[in-house]
Formats: structure tokens, C-alpha cells, sequence
């Protein structure tokens, strides 16, 4: 039947984290939506150590309170999408291990970025492919000119971006 009508053999819920005991049996959820949320990161901790997110965990939430704040399991997830993470500062971003990570509003500074980037550069952080940063405030040209880079040349270098 699912290939008649050319639907996927899935379900989507809308609930909130305060009642995800109520989740059908499963571990694994493919994508997660936080929209504007009363749950702390507590709630949120629990609910990413009860579940695996196969493939995005995306935040539109803008309040300053955001769960995402203080959360300890958020910095492993595969791919991360945070609309407004203002309390997202250098420190924090150095703990994450993410395969792509979209943040756009965030508290970095081009120094920041900068650091960031070195530390990538030099580290063992094999799992970053994508690192977009979207913020009016920051100079990225700054932050780019720090470094010696080439232009990108499509016969030497594959484009292997797969989208999450």
C-alpha cells in the first residue's frame, strides 16, 4: 500500500516533552522540533538519553530560556539546526561534536570563530562537516582573512556534502 500512494511507512507525532512517555514503543526518532518550549534541558536530557534523533534536531524556539541552554547531551548529536541561540558563546561551541551544526543569532565573536576554527584545524574533531554560522553582528570577513585559504577548485577538491 505504501508504494500506491507513494507514502512513507512512518508516523509523525506533535507532542510536547513533557509527555513523551506517551510515545508509541520506539528508541529511535528520525527528526526532533523544538518550537517555543516551557521544558527545561533536564526534560530535554532526558528525552535525547531515551531516544536516538536519526537525523536533525532543529530548534525555532527565540526564548532566552531556551532548554537547548544548559543541555549536556545535545553537543552529540549527528546534525543540529538552532534558529536563535544567543547563549551560545566560544566555550560551548568547543564541546560539540556534531557532523553539520546551523546556528544563526548567536553570541560568538570572531574571536570566537577564529579559535574555533584553529582548534578544528589541529584537534582530532573528525566528525564536523559543516559548520554554518549565520549572525549580523560578526565580521566574517575577519574571521575568514585570519586564515590562508585558496579558492576552491572543483577538479581538485569533490563536492561530498551530503544534506542530513
Amino acid at each position: 500500500m505504501c508504494e500506491v500512494f507513494r507514502v512513507e511507512p512512518e508516523m509523525q507525532f506533535k507532542l510536547s516533552l513533557d509527555y513523551m512517555d506517551e510515545l508509541p514503543y520506539t528508541n529511535t526518532v528520525r527528526d526532533v522540533a523544538l518550537f517555543d518550549t516551557s521544558v527545561n534541558s533536564k526534560v530535554l536530557d532526558k528525552f535525547l538519553q531515551k531516544f536516538q534523533v536519526t537525523r536533525v534536531l532543529f530548534s525555532k524556539t527565540r526564548k532566552p530560556n531556551n532548554p537547548l541552554k544548559d543541555s549536556k547531551r545535545l553537543y552529540n548529536l549527528n546534525n543540529v539546526y538552532i534558529h536563535s541561540a544567543p547563549w551560545l558563546n566560544g566555550s560551548k561551541l568547543l564541546q560539540w561534536n556534531c557532523e553539520n551544526l546551523v546556528v544563526i543569532d548567536t553570541g560568538l565573536t570572531e574571536l570566537d570563530l577564529i579559535n574555533f576554527v584553529n582548534v578544528w584545524l589541529n584537534g582530532n574533531n573528525t566528525r564536523l562537516q559543516a559548520f554554518i554560522h549565520m549572525a549580523g553582528r560578526v565580521d566574517h570577513v575577519a574571521v575568514v582573512d585570519h586564515f590562508e585559504l585558496e579558492p576552491w577548485n572543483p577538479e581538485v577538491y569533490q563536492l561530498e556534502y551530503k544534506l542530513p
